[in-house]
């Protein structure tokens, strides 16, 4: 004979509680379908922008040029002053222009002073590492500064913080790096484009490679409410 149905059985819990399980999992499942949509339409625009004129940045307040979902990729000529002496330089294994082989060095990092007082931080490309400290072997001053946007990096618990001493950064956080110039600090950084191969501080060349994992993500949701739906099913039927 058949329990009486009761909302307070442990039977009844259960299922409500698998049920909202499915239901968010699907949700989840759903939410990465619809990011996927979104960062290929991003990958799309990135790629298209690199085909078209750069947008003229002239103050800090000429970001509202740039859509902000699109400001990590987006090619722009910064019309600022750039200041060669202070620089910040930041770890990173880089394609040799000459040798075409993948070695060490460092990204050269520099503000730029708009007219209207406010900064940019200006990625002005990389040197090697034997080469960190010699100003002398830096090239003349960029009389244009085109470049894309990018937006900082922030790490996480294990990366290693800056040696201030050495002038060693591992993460390109250009907040950080403003406040260390007593600069207003911005979360984003313009990486110049490569315009003289034998130049150093030597642009790389930028490549939209965005990652787009949200297919993968939003099968590993649907999968995982349907191993819920799977294991209630078995579970009703061993009752």
């Amino acid at each position: 004979m058949t329990a009486p149905f009761s909302f307070s059985s442990p039977t009844f819990t259960f299922t409500a509680f698998v049920g909202v399980m499915c239901a968010v999992c699907i949700a989840l499942g759903l939410w990465q379908l619809e990011r996927r949509h979104w960062k290929l339409n991003l990958i799309e625009h990135v790629a298209q922008a690199q085909l078209q004129p750069p947008i003229t940045i002239s103050t800090a307040a000429d970001l509202a040029k740039v859509p902000l979902d699109y400001r990590d990729g987006a090619k722009v000529e910064i019309r600022a002053t750039l200041d060669p002496a202070r620089e910040f330089h930041a770890y990173v294994n880089y394609i040799h222009p000459q040798k075409r082989t993948r070695t060490q060095g460092y990204w050269v990092f520099s503000p730029a002073k708009f007219a209207d007082g406010t900064h940019v931080i200006i990625n002005r490309g990389v040197v090697p590492l034997d080469s960190k400290s010699d100003m002398a072997a830096r090239a003349k001053l960029p009389t244009q500064l085109v470049g894309v946007m990018r937006t900082s990096e922030y790490g996480n618990y294990m990366s290693p913080a800056a040696d201030m001493v050495k002038n060693i950064w591992y993460i390109r956080k250009v907040e950080d790096m403003a406040q260390k110039w007593g600069i207003a600090p911005l979360p984003y950084y313009v990486q110049l484009i490569q315009t003289d191969p034998n130049a150093w501080p030597h642009p790389q060349t930028f490549e939209v490679n965005l990652p787009n994992n949200h297919l993968g993500y939003a099968f590993t949701w649907f999968g995982l409410a349907l191993t819920i739906a799977v294991g209630y099913m078995v579970w009703l039927k061993q009752r």
